[in-house]
């Protein structure tokens, strides 16, 4: 599965100095480093593996729980 997350949430993770350029810059960084889904500065698509995981209180079986990788970021 696939979700989209706050660019905050990733705030302590990209560097200040790159935090400090705005969205596209941050954006790009977290693209770069396979964090999330896109295309890298260099041409080649990013590698990302699944991040977290999500469930659903209370759970009720496997299908109640699932994997994420980030898409995007809002």
């Amino acid at each position: 599965m696939e979700v989209l997350l706050s660019e905050n949430f990733f705030r302590s993770v990209v560097p200040a100095n790159v935090w400090n350029k705005g969205y596209t810059a941050r954006r790009q960084w977290l693209i770069n480093h396979d964090i999330i889904k896109g295309t890298k500065t260099d041409g080649t698509a990013a590698k990302t593996t699944p991040f977290g995981v999500g469930y659903r209180i209370p759970t009720q079986g496997m299908s109640s729980i699932f994997a994420f990788t980030v898409a995007d970021i809002l």
